[in-house]
């Protein structure tokens, strides 16, 4: 499940990647498990953590958070939000917690997140077919550039430490 998982939001494919998680995983969160099931039926491991493809994958493509340089130097986050509305989480690296909250809202897509001491990102939300423009921290970013992603196109911009919001619309 980790490499199919993985696959399928690399090449996004994210609907299906979720669709997978909700039957999947749900099944299990349904039957009260509160740790990750070697199998769906719960017959053999109760705690396994080789099945917990989905914790993996939401700070990486849900969030968005991923190395741009080694030790999170220079760190992006491009989320993938497939049908889902909304979705938070904190991200350790070596220079402290990076906090990722982006929700589904009118006029658009919008991004809060926070940038260690010691280190910088590249933050971009994604165009899904459209144009839009970005705003940073309530004005037009100046140096936004579009970049394709195989999972997707992002209209990105540069962040320095501190707390940071941008807007798609």
């Amino acid at each position: 499940e980790y490499f199919a998982l993985g696959a399928l939001f690399e090449i996004g494919r994210a609907e299906a990647a979720l669709n997978n998680i909700r039957a999947h995983y749900g099944s299990i969160l349904s039957k009260g498990a509160t740790t990750v099931w070697e199998e769906w039926g719960g017959a053999t491991s109760q705690s396994h953590g080789w099945g917990a493809a989905p914790t993996c994958h939401a700070g990486r493509y849900i969030l968005g958070v991923e190395p741009l340089e080694p030790g999170f130097k220079l760190f992006g986050v491009f989320p993938t939000t497939g049908s889902l509305n909304k979705a938070s989480g904190r991200i350790p690296c070596p220079q402290g917690i990076i906090e990722a909250e982006w929700e589904k809202k009118a006029p658009g897509l919008t991004l809060q997140m926070s940038v260690p001491e010691g280190a910088s990102a590249r933050a971009g939300l994604p165009l899904d077919g459209a144009e839009g423009r970005l705003a940073l921290d309530g004005s037009l970013c100046r140096d936004a550039e579009i970049i394709t992603l195989r999972r997707g196109r992002y209209i990105t911009c540069r962040l320095e430490p501190g707390r940071h919001e941008l807007t798609l619309t």
